[in-house]
């Protein structure tokens, strides 16, 4: 089999296949030129299919409603437009933003009850002992709270019928509540009166109460009621289906929902977890509730049911197990009655269901904001999604940094553990069918330019990201060319992903039980990050694995196989608790491959508090993770060296392999050894050009010696070999005089290449720079390199254009354009926009968002080193 036509074949596809769905702006002031505009742009930079996003403009009376004639025309533009020009779209469901709004329908006044419910507390203390011990208990249900004014609350409730459901008296024992003290007084409320003799010691009662009140956003639907739910299907599910069923399968792909939430806080708090506080003042928060919940509650817990409440909201670490029972039965009411009822409709009525959650720094296995447990909520769609925002994502910032969302954000969060959470449930579901997405760049603003894009879009796929709903999908003030070439690149990588099947090393616990567990635990990014900088390829798996082996199609009698994926390791992050699925399969002495403890083993059955008494596994300190592993595993890729910012992405499809690598910092040079057979090539993605390369067979492998500039990534391919061997280069630098021209009319010379940027030079400027320069050659090179260059560089030699590059490596084919002695060398580079002043056009609220101002602006221009690639005579080694 050719490997090289193999890898030509998956990279090119079909024209009509399409792997970016922008997010495009559909609007009341769009006209039919506007729409047609629109599209045609999204088409000539490579695009077939697109997310609308609809914005009601003016119309609206405080939200953006679909069902109205002016939205139904411009969608009926759109439809018309994709059939003749062969794309396809997709709609957003949230108007306005987030999801759940349905269209106003739950403001009126029939549909009121199916707002989300909330389980609330309000308290009293009391000292015994007290004989005749009365308490007016009924004015505590829904008592307003100082701060209920800042949403505008002032003396009245928005929603009448708050009713009481449970009274607990708990004692302080001089260390918080006691649990073993609890007595359930709901029995003893009698006409909004608590009558209860006080025993001895200091009590606090706790009035539990349900509740539309005390939560999140006003007048979206609950995600823990079906009821509800399906109110978001009437109001615009339903409604478009009316309009667009003949479009269905032809332009109409289906329904995006963006970070629907459970929704108990109507701020944001990330993360946030039963026990927090509402807010600085100390204020409890109200739990998410519905009747199913209230049901489950009741049933798992039993006599304890009203005993334990109070231990949500206080103490949670005296009792941590009912936390964590908590939130598992939320996580699964809210997998069926959300996403279950939403994608099933999809469906029956032939439309992909696609979206995502807020994951924002970890909130994906926690309340408020948050989906509860990221696997559970995303079970029932057809794509796995995430996304990726305002600069969270820089590169090197690994560490605790700021963006406009969080003045802490989690930076190793970012790198090593949010894109893995999408792809690993492409990888393990099903009904994923491999694909897994990413809404990108929204926020990120001017800094985003052809490197940065690059970057993060690399980053991305190395991490198993195979769709892409970029927002916006073009290059900030770049020619629509360049764009172009960025989307022709992701497409053509996520193609080979999709096309190829990922080959994944280790299996990670998703530790979302033992963070609502508590006490000392670690979440999967620890683990994440040392895997990811020894180079040795993982998934995140939720202990739902081992529970629902039909749904995930896992085999734990040879090893651990999910959905076809086999692990050869299973990692458990620090946690004081495991849960119950996995205590209950290492109880069975599955699954059979190593299982590695982080620093400890866990102790207790997350859920339940009981004692853990599964055998098996083996305690690893973190810092000698990635050796143990090394020891255990058959690895596909081993450098020479420590590196740990090369990144890589093993896939294989007809005997081929396919390695992915991307370097996420400085330039390097380094010995690689992959697994597979044959010869290695390297593959240019874009052209596919492909370039044999000098590889040695060493203990069932293939080793060379690979140079990677800053920021580049690079497929290679093991297989049967294609191409002769390709000639080795040496490099040699030229350092000539520069004559500098910026298009203001400046003029310099440097002997020295650096940033125009500089404060000696000219710190705002941004536009073209040409540097032209007469280089004397006594041989003729093959390549011309230019080492730094920020953003987009075309280069000329002696008059005749060499090419444009917008990205590591700034490479350039050279041959036959140079001669013996002297040669003219022009280099014109384009820099980004960062440095912009803001602009009257652009929003001042949004740019100050922006990651443009959270992060070092980069430099601009020509930054080296220059130099020069002649074919080495193997003889001598001399060009």
């Amino acid at each position: 089999m050719d490997t090289i036509e193999v890898t030509k074949r998956l990279l090119a596809g079909d024209a009509s296949e399409n792997y970016l769905h922008p997010f495009t702006p559909l609007s009341i002031r769009d006209s039919r030129e506007d729409v047609a505009q629109r599209l045609a742009g999204l088409r000539a930079a490579g695009i077939r299919s697109m997310n609308l996003l609809w914005s009601g403009g003016d119309e609206d009376g405080g939200y953006t409603p679909f069902n109205s004639e002016a939205y139904w025309t411009r969608i009926g533009w759109v439809a018309e437009i994709c059939r003749q020009e062969g794309m396809t779209f997709m709609m957003q469901d949230a108007a306005p933003f987030p999801t759940g709004l349905a269209d106003g329908l739950l403001m009126q006044p029939e549909h009121l009850d199916r707002n989300k419910l909330y389980l609330g507390e309000r308290h009293l203390d009391v000292k015994g002992p007290n004989p005749d011990g009365a308490f007016l208990v009924s004015e505590l249900v829904g008592s307003i709270r100082s701060t209920d004014q800042e949403r505008g609350f002032g003396k009245a409730r928005p929603f009448p019928g708050d009713s009481l459901y449970a009274v607990v008296a708990v004692e302080h024992d001089g260390d918080g509540l006691s649990p073993q003290t609890a007595v359930d007084l709901t029995d003893r409320v009698s006409d909004g009166l608590l009558l209860w003799p006080v025993p001895e010691g200091v009590w606090r009662v706790f009035v539990i109460f349900e509740t539309m009140n005390d939560g999140g956003r006003l007048h979206y639907i609950n995600l823990l009621d079906p009821a509800s739910v399906a109110l978001n299907i009437q109001a615009i599910y339903e409604s478009h289906y009316a309009h667009l069923k003949d479009e269905v399968g032809k332009t109409w792909l289906g329904f995006f929902y963006d970070e629907a939430e459970i929704g108990n806080l109507w701020r944001y708090n990330v993360p946030t977890l039963p026990g927090d506080k509402r807010n600085a003042e100390g204020e409890s928060m109200a739990l998410p509730w519905s009747r199913i919940v209230r049901d489950r509650w009741e049933a798992v817990m039993g006599s304890q049911a009203n005993r334990a409440l109070p231990f949500l909201w206080e103490d949670c670490a005296k009792l941590p197990h009912v936390r964590a029972r908590f939130m598992d039965i939320v996580s699964r009411v809210m997998q069926e009655t959300y996403n279950g009822q939403m994608h099933a409709w999809c469906q029956e009525h032939g439309l992909q269901y696609i979206g995502h959650n807020c994951e924002d720094e970890n909130t994906h296995c926690c309340l408020g904001n948050g989906p509860v447990h990221f696997f559970r909520m995303q079970r029932h769609q057809d794509a796995a999604g995430i996304d990726l925002i305002g600069g969270q994502l820089m590169p090197g910032k690994d560490f605790r940094q700021s963006w406009y969302g969080c003045p802490e954000g989690d930076g190793a969060y970012y790198h090593y553990g949010l894109a893995k959470l999408a792809s690993s449930a492409a990888h393990i579901m099903p009904n994923k069918r491999g694909r897994a997405f990413c809404e990108v760049f929204a926020v990120y603003g001017d800094i985003a330019g052809t490197r940065l894009r690059k970057f993060v879009y690399d980053h991305l796929l190395v991490n198993g990201i195979n769709e892409m709903i970029p927002a916006p999908p073009f290059v900030p003030g770049a020619e629509p060319g360049i764009s172009k070439r960025e989307n022709d690149y992701v497409n053509r990588v996520c193609r080979l992903m999709h096309e190829a099947r990922p080959v994944i090393k280790a299996a990670v616990l998703y530790h979302a039980e033992a963070e609502w567990y508590g006490g000392d635990f670690d979440r999967f990014q620890t683990v994440g990050k040392a895997l990811a900088q020894a180079q040795i390829s993982f998934d995140v798996v939720p202990a739902d694995v081992f529970e629902d082996a039909a749904f995930f199609e896992t085999d734990c009698k040879d090893g651990l196989r999910v959905n076809g994926n086999r692990y050869e390791a299973l990692i458990v992050p620090k946690a004081e608790a495991l849960p119950a699925a996995l205590a209950r399969a290492m109880e069975r002495g599955e699954p059979r491959i190593p299982v590695i403890f982080c620093e400890r083993r866990p102790g207790v059955i997350a859920e339940t508090g009981e004692p853990f008494r599964g055998k098996g596994g083996e305690v690893v300190p973190m810092d000698a993770l990635a050796e143990r592993l090394r020891q255990i595993i058959h690895r596909d890729l081993i450098l020479d060296r420590a590196l740990p910012d090369i990144r890589y992405a093993h896939y294989r499809r007809d005997e081929v392999d396919f390695y992915f690598l991307v370097n996420q910092a400085d330039p390097c040079t380094f010995e690689v050894d992959v697994a597979g057979d044959g010869a290695l090539t390297a593959v240019d993605i874009m052209e596919g050009a492909a370039r044999r390369l000098p590889a040695e067979r060493r203990g069932g492998g293939l080793t060379c010696r690979l140079s990677m500039d800053r920021w580049e990534s690079l497929l290679l391919v093991a297989g049967e070999a294609g191409e002769a061997l390709s000639p080795a280069l040496c490099h040699e630098a030229i350092s000539p005089a520069w004559h500098v021209t910026l298009d203001d009319g400046a003029e310099l010379e440097m002997d020295a290449l650096r940033s125009v940027n500089t404060a000696d030079l000219f710190p705002r400027y941004m536009g073209r720079i040409v540097y032209e320069a007469a280089v004397t050659l006594d041989a003729q090179p093959e390549i011309l390199r230019l080492g730094e260059v920020w953003e987009v560089a075309e280069v000329s030699v002696n008059g005749q254009c060499a090419g444009i590059c917008q990205w590591t490596p700034y490479e350039y084919d050279i041959r036959g354009l140079t001669r013996i002695g002297e040669n003219r060398l022009r280099v014109a580079v384009w820099t980004g926009r960062a440095r912009e002043t803001r602009r009257e056009s652009s929003s001042a609220f949004g740019r100050s968002m922006s990651a443009t101002v959270y992060n070092a602006l980069p430099p601009g221009g020509l930054l080296g080193p220059v130099t020069l690639g002649y074919e080495m005579d193997r003889e001598d080694e001399r060009p």
